[in-house]
């Protein structure tokens, strides 16, 4: 919700400028920031967004918030898939659905399933990517 607030915005030029003053935010400001610029550049098609995501979760391994880490893993897993690294996505799929478990993400596990299913795809992995979709609709079914 914040980075929709803030995409519309010059958000994206002031970012840079907030960062280069970095010594005055705390760690959970500076993932934060970090992630906001990384999906900032996911969204040009920039591939420099997963190093930044990467700094976002370097930052935030540190700090306990529930569902942060897995957050920015999942920002990190849709950034491999959209540059083609599925196999590097798939490494984070558990840690990431862990994370959301323990928040109580429910809508964000689902969009994580969907993912898993689409990176197991890229993978050629067919009979898992189906399975995957079935455990997602079996609930559905009954």
């Amino acid at each position: 919700m914040i980075y929709e607030y803030f995409a519309d915005l010059s958000f994206e030029i002031h970012l840079p400028f907030l960062l280069e003053h970095q010594e005055l935010y705390d760690k959970n400001e500076l993932s934060f920031l970090y992630d906001l610029l990384g999906l900032s550049k996911l969204r040009k098609y920039d591939e420099s967004a997963i190093e930044i995501l990467q700094n976002a979760k370097s930052l935030a391994v540190i700090l306990n918030i529930p569902g942060w880490l897995g957050l920015i893993d999942y920002h990190l897993i849709i950034s491999y898939l959209r540059f083609m690294q599925p196999a590097k996505a798939l490494m984070l799929f558990d840690e990431c659905g862990h994370d959301f478990q323990e928040a109580g993400a429910h809508r964000r596990i689902l969009d994580l399933r969907f993912s898993q299913a689409r990176c197991l795809g890229m993978l050629r992995l067919f009979e898992e990517a189906e399975q995957v979709f079935l455990n997602l609709i079996q609930p559905m079914i009954k």
